[in-house]
This record gives C-alpha cells, structure tokens and sequence, in this order.
C-alpha cells in the first residue's frame, strides 16, 4: 500500500553581483534601481555613493563660461573676467545671452564683440562704427599722395604730359597717355581718401567696413575693402573727379553679424542667424570681418539655408562644423569658401533651450533632442536614455569629467534633476535635483555652477583631496519590484546584503511587500572591519522591493534573494 506524497516545494537563491543603476521603468534588469539619489556607478560593478563636491565659493551668479589653457574666462552682468579679476565692461545689458569663444590668443564675448587678448592683456571691439558731420574726400595713390594735376575732361585733352580725367565714360576713367599705344590707357586702380577726425579709428588695413552718408557719391556708399587706414580715415577704391567736403551724416561701420550660437573651427568663427537663417564664418583668422569678399581662400562664407525653424545649437566635432535644429543637423564640409558644402540629415536635433547639452565625451558628441538623450559618432544619433524611463525634459545643461556625462533637465513641472552616464559602461545614475546654470571642466577638474551663484568642484571618483572617501549628503536607492518574473506560485524568503560600511556610516534597509507601504527592516551601522553581510528576513510575499537608505560611505557588492517557488496554481 502506497500513500501519496507531497512534492516538496524547491527553493532557489539568485544571486547580483553587477548593479547597472538607475532604470527608472517598470520593469527594470536585475541590479537596476528604479529610483535613487546620490548613487554613482565609478566602481561598478560595484555600487557606492557619489563623489563629494567641494565649494568654491560664490561666483557672483557667473553665466557664460570659456576655459582657455586652464584659465577660466566667465561674465556676470555687463562685466568679463579672468578668474577673480575684471578684465573688461560689456556694451550690451546684462540680460542678454551671451557665449565666450576662445580662438588663438583671444577670449570673445559675443554678441558684444568684445575681445581679450589673453597672451598680452590687450580689450578690443570686434565692431567698429564711427560718424562725422562733414569729410573730405581726396582722390589718391596707393601710397596716399593725392592726385593735384590731372585734367577733367569728357574729350581727350591736347597736353599729353597730365593725366585726364575722362568724365566721357560711365563710371569715370583717370588716364594717361602711352608713348609707345600712342594712346590714352587706364590708370590702374585709383583710390579715394575719406578723412575726419576719428573717422578711422578701430579700423585695419584690408578690413571691409560699410560707409554710408556720402551724398553725390553713391559709389563710395556700401561695402567697401579698406587699403589704409589710420584714427582720421580711411582710403577704398572709387574715383572722383576733384576733392571736396561732404557734409551730412557720414558713418563708417565694421559690421558684427547677428548670431545665436557661436563655434570654433580652422581659425574661422562660425555662427548661424536665426533672423535670416543664414550660416557664416568669418574672415580666416580674422573674427572682426565677416563680410570680406576678395576673391580668396582667406574670405568671409556666407550662405542661407532651405531648412525651415531655428537654430537650436552649433558645435565642433571631429573637424566639422554642426549647426542644429530640433528636426535636423547641417554638417559644413570643405576647406575654403570655394568648396564650402552643405550637407542637411533630417533626424534628431538639439531640443531647442537645450544647445548647453553638446558635450563630447572621448570622441562622441552627447546632446538633449526634444525626446530623449542622444549619441552621435558622425552617422545618425542613437538614443541612450531608454533608462530615464517615460518622463519629459527640457532645458538641458551638461558637462565632462572622468569619462562621464553629466546633465541637469527640468521636467514639465520645472523640477530639476542631475543625472550621470557612464560613457563606458552605459550605465545611468541619478545624483541630486539641485538647479545647475553650467558646467566647465579646467585642469582636468569638473565644476557645475549653482543657480544661487555658488560653484561647486565635482570629484566623480568618490575620493577627497586627502584621500578620505565619503559624501556627506544623504543617498538612497529604491529596486523595482522583485519576484515579478516568476509566473508559478512562489513566495520571497529573504535577501542577503554584502555591503562594506565603515564607521560613521549607516544604512537602513527598508521593504515593500505586494506594493503596500514601506517598512523598516534592519539599520546597521558602520564597523571597523567595514565589511557587513546584511540578511533581511521578510515576510511572506508574492513581490517585494528593496529601499537601501543611508548617510556616509558604502559599497554595495552583491545580493543574493531567497525564493521558494511551487507549481502554476497560486
């Protein structure tokens, strides 16, 4: 006689030993976090707590910011700075947007065109305009001398010893007479001198300036190329038929474009206008001109664009020029002006209020497009952010350090949120929901700089100066639910913690059973062996998550989860 048996109900442990950070979906990878602050992945696979940061101060609400050679440039109001020091008074009000480009020796603040050498201390204007209520104007020489002895004449004079002055033709001709044509020739080109007192001033030989006021001289009226200049004027190309004073409004104008986002590359500046949907560069080597049309590989570029809305950024990456807009990217190839192409991707742009988010990391540009966080290497964008999981951001800021990308957004309800991804290992981590303005990295170092004004030095690998380890804000990190994966009846026995914790550290370990509410489990402190194995026995459960909440240094290795698993009927 045979009794029935009763199957005995099999017990499994599983076992984590990478924690691959934040994941904030509904069903997050096992080691994932659904939810945390102040974690950070630099030791992975093992998890710890965020690098400190350290104040450095107030720096009086800094906003745009420029790292040249391991000096910080940065403006607050109307005022430049190098460090701690003002260098410079800004035109425009201190409301305005502004970008600090470095190239060469010099440190640029645009839009206001102000320009710091940083190799000699020398502030300059990239923008020259200049007015005088009468001029003279003299026709010249290349070397200045004016021409005193010609003849004015619409027919050829009979004394061949003057030049003449043919007013017969249309523009007029300076001409002299050639012994061996037995003719009348043209001068070459001829020059006229436009002088008042200061009307040269911040003006170079072979700049382009625009004149304008010169009635009865619609020639001399536009753009023109400068070939000499000194404080009382300046001399361009035209002919005249005798000198004389102008009276009026005379200007002379060095032209700075209208730009929104300004970048570096070869020697040019480049920038993109949204008023008139135009791409420029200026002069090579020359950020002060940038309608210099001489018919050389040194010119000004300037070209309108097909693509409808605005530009939402510009960056260099690889040798390129990027301009971007929310639906699309605009790669500039070429050398000079004569081979300058536009090549437009229709695909994922920059999120428009998010242009401080192009940051490269080790060879590849990172940016906010307006729906995720995105990658580019130079084919089309690949998204990184699945891990953020089904939440909105906007006005994104972001910055480098260690190999890391780090980003501030906002969410639809204007709350902050600072995340960190890992380049190499993929991983995302949720750090604080302080509001950061910027991001600049010097000397290797990483600062963010506060909303209140503050700037704090990041130090990602979790490790002070003196080589102590620890973050004194407090961190948690909350799991997804765990158990969910198994469709048999099953039940959750408990789990078990490696965690080193050294003295002054605590953590507390809470748990969550079928959803309900959270509820203490353990707290342990910190010893001196600072290794701890940590069992947390838990109710009888379908699912669970885990909340690991605490103040100080730790270290989380693995965890192994006891589970008792039955047949298909619950």
């Amino acid at each position: 006689m045979y009794l029935p048996g009763l199957k005995s109900v099999s017990k499994t442990t599983d076992s984590v030993v990478r924690w691959l950070g934040y994941n904030h979906n509904d069903a997050p990878a096992e080691g994932s976090f659904y939810d945390c602050q102040n974690i950070s992945t630099a030791l992975y696979p093992v998890l710890t707590v965020r690098g400190r940061r350290a104040s450095q101060g107030t720096s009086g609400f800094m906003k745009a910011t420029c790292v040249r050679d391991g000096v910080l440039y940065w403006t607050q109001g109307v005022e430049l700075y190098r460090e701690n020091t003002k260098i410079a008074s800004l035109p425009l009000a201190g409301s305005v947007q502004r970008q600090i480009i470095a190239m060469g020796a010099w440190v640029i603040v645009f839009p206001d065109g102000v320009r710091y050498n940083a190799e000699d201390g020398t502030v300059d204007t990239l923008g020259v305009k200049n007015t005088a209520a009468s001029v003279q104007v003299t026709l010249c020489k290349y070397d200045k001398t004016a021409y005193t002895d010609y003849v004015v004449s619409g027919t050829a004079p009979e004394d061949t010893a003057k030049l003449w002055l043919d007013t017969g033709e249309t523009p007029h001709v300076l001409k002299m007479y050639s012994t061996s044509a037995k003719d009348w020739v043209s001068v070459g080109t001829t020059y006229v001198r436009i002088t008042a007192t200061g009307l040269g001033k911040g003006v170079a030989l072979y700049d382009t300036v625009k004149v304008s006021g010169l009635t009865g001289y619609d020639d001399l009226n536009g753009d023109m190329i400068v070939y000499a200049a000194d404080d009382d004027g300046i001399m361009v190309a035209g002919i005249i038929d005798a000198a004389a004073t102008v009276t009026g409004t005379i200007t002379v104008e060095r032209e700075l474009p209208e730009l929104d986002y300004i970048t570096e590359c070869n020697n040019r500046l480049w920038g993109c206008s949204n008023k008139t949907n135009e791409l420029r560069a200026c002069k090579l080597g020359d950020p002060a001109n940038w309608t210099s049309y001489m018919g050389l590989n040194t010119d000004s570029y300037a070209v309108t664009v097909g693509a409808p809305g605005r530009f939402t950024g510009a960056v260099t990456f690889l040798g390129y020029v990027l301009f971007f807009k929310e639906d699309c990217l605009l790669k500039l190839f070429g050398t000079k002006p004569s081979n300058y192409q536009i090549s437009q991707t229709n695909c994922r742009g920059v999120q428009q209020g998010s242009e401080k988010s192009l940051v490269i990391v080790n060879e590849t540009l990172y940016y906010k497009s307006p729906v995720d966080v995105v990658s580019y290497d130079g084919g089309l964008p690949s998204s990184i952010s699945e891990a953020l999981g089904n939440v909105a951001y906007k006005n994104a800021v972001a910055g480098c350090v260690g190999g890391k990308y780090y980003i501030h957004m906002q969410t639809a309800a204007g709350e902050n949120r600072v995340f960190c991804y890992d380049v190499e290992h993929g991983l995302w981590s949720r750090e604080d929901d302080v509001q950061i303005t910027a991001f600049y990295s010097k000397n290797g170092d990483g600062y963010m700089v506060m909303e209140n004004g503050s700037v704090l030095k990041m130090e990602p690998d979790g490790t002070t100066p003196d080589g102590r380890e620890g973050l004194s804000e407090r961190w948690w990190a909350e799991t997804g639910m765990i158990g969910i994966g198994e469709l048999n009846a099953k039940y959750l026995n408990r789990f078990q913690l490696r965690v080193w914790l050294p003295e002054g550290s605590t953590m507390t370990v809470k748990v969550r059973y079928d959803d309900g509410d959270w509820i203490t489990a353990k707290t342990v402190r910190g010893g001196r062996n600072a290794s701890l194995l940590v069992p947390v026995v838990l109710r009888r459960c379908d699912h669970a998550a885990l909340r690991l909440e605490g103040e100080g240094v730790f270290k989380l290795f693995n965890m192994n989860k006891v589970m008792q698993v039955g047949g298909a009927v619950k």
